[in-house]
């Protein structure tokens, strides 16, 4: 048990034993004073009735006055033989009025029988029966046997309780006595238990200041205490703080190591699109470079074909003149036959012409042809190119997606960028 240091120390505190000695108040008090100022002794209820004692002989004299009792009061003989009833109530009021200044109250005493009742005759009755005796000296009245049952009754019913009130007189006085030896006894205990107190009180003191000086020490434990836990609380709330990070690093590193992977099969699959592109760039090349030759080709042919046609117009003028000439000269037949030579080699003429034509544009037909599919070969390559880029984009969740600075397009296209490894 630690002894708080805000613990009433001082003796007959109940801080310092746990407990109060119950110690009674001395003789005089005014709580142990009656309403008389005598002592009283708590022992119940007044009205409850004390076991009656062995009743002395009713032979023995009164008690005496020095113990608080007084000699019975005996009624006039007359009042007593006339009225019954009267013996017994002066008797009670008597011992009642008299022992008023009684530590308890006197129980009241039964009520005495009825007159009416059939085997107790009335007063009255008795009076009636009874009739002065004449030549006697003095009154004798006479009594029935009825009355003198009563009154001894009554009598032998104040004895019972006068011996009554004679034991429960010495039990109080006994009692009285043990409780004054009590109280006495109460004082020499309280002032051994002052004295106690006072010699205990050096260390007491020592207890406190040494209770004192622990709860210091327990305090700061408990500061210290709360302290590491605090700490330790922290460092954990850390450790698990790195574990997640150490997880979701290496969560990254192998989201990282995909998206290189990935990177690289892009980067893989774009170098060999740039090796298909720069083979479809020599041979858009070279088919540009064809083109150009057929065109100047195609160019001359057409020249050579409007000048064949302006001499075959200038032909079939000249034939047609002739035709007229022969028309106009019949006997000139050596000029028909000159002229049908020439307009033969004229038809000739432009019948090659015609297949030169024809060729031509079968070379244009030709050259178109692969112009459009070397148009559809580019179109499906840029889009084969911007669905990689686009799939590497979204794939990628890092910066490093991103086109690096300083990267340039190789494209010679418009609407086609592609970067350059």
């Amino acid at each position: 048990m630690f002894l708080s240091p805000d613990r009433d120390l001082s003796p007959g505190s109940p801080d310092l034993g746990g407990h109060t000695p119950a110690v009674p108040d001395r003789p005089g008090s005014p709580r142990h004073l009656g309403p008389t100022g005598s002592p009283t002794i708590p022992t119940g209820s007044p009205d409850r009735q004390p076991t009656r004692p062995s009743s002395p002989s009713r032979d023995s004299p009164s008690r005496s006055p020095d113990r608080g009792w007084y000699a019975p009061i005996v009624p006039d003989q007359h009042e007593s033989l006339s009225n019954p009833r009267s013996v017994g109530s002066l008797s009670t009021d008597a011992k009642l009025s008299d022992r008023s200044s009684e530590p308890f109250p006197l129980p009241t005493p039964p009520a005495a029988p009825d007159a009416s009742r059939s085997d107790i005759p009335a007063a009255n009755e008795s009076r009636e029966r009874s009739a002065p005796a004449v030549g006697v000296t003095g009154f004798v009245p006479s009594v029935s046997a009825d009355d003198v049952r009563l009154t001894m009754a009554t009598i032998s019913y104040l004895w019972d309780r006068e011996d009554t009130f004679c034991s429960q007189a010495d039990t109080i006085h006994a009692l009285q006595q043990s409780y004054r030896d009590a109280v006495a006894r109460g004082d020499r205990l309280q002032d051994e238990l002052d004295s106690l107190y006072r010699s205990a009180a050096p260390f007491v003191s020592f207890v406190q200041l040494r209770y004192d000086w622990m709860q210091g020490r327990y305090v700061d434990a408990v500061h210290s205490l709360s302290d590491c836990h605090r700490a330790l609380r922290t460092y954990r709330d850390q450790s698990e703080e790195i574990r997640r990070l150490r997880t979701l690093i290496c969560a990254n590193d192998e989201a990282q190591g995909n998206l290189e992977r990935q990177v690289d099969a892009l980067r893989a699959q774009l170098h060999s699109l740039q090796a298909e592109l720069n083979s479809l760039r020599q041979q858009r090349d070279q088919l540009t470079m064809d083109k150009s030759f057929l065109h100047i080709d195609f160019l001359h042919l057409k020249e050579q074909l409007a000048q064949s046609q302006e001499e075959i117009a200038d032909g079939l003028s000249s034939i047609s003149d002739l035709i007229q000439q022969v028309d106009g000269l019949t006997p000139l037949e050596g000029q028909l036959a000159l002229s049908q030579a020439e307009n033969a080699n004229l038809r000739r003429q432009l019948a090659e012409h015609l297949e030169i034509y024809d060729q031509l544009q079968v070379v244009e037909h030709d050259r178109d042809q692969a112009i459009a599919e070397h148009r559809a070969l580019l179109d499906t390559l840029n889009s084969a190119i911007l669905g990689s880029r686009s799939s590497a984009l979204t794939a990628r969740s890092t910066p490093k997606s991103a086109t690096p600075a300083g990267s340039a397009t190789c494209s010679h296209y418009p609407g086609i960028e592609i970067a350059c490894p």
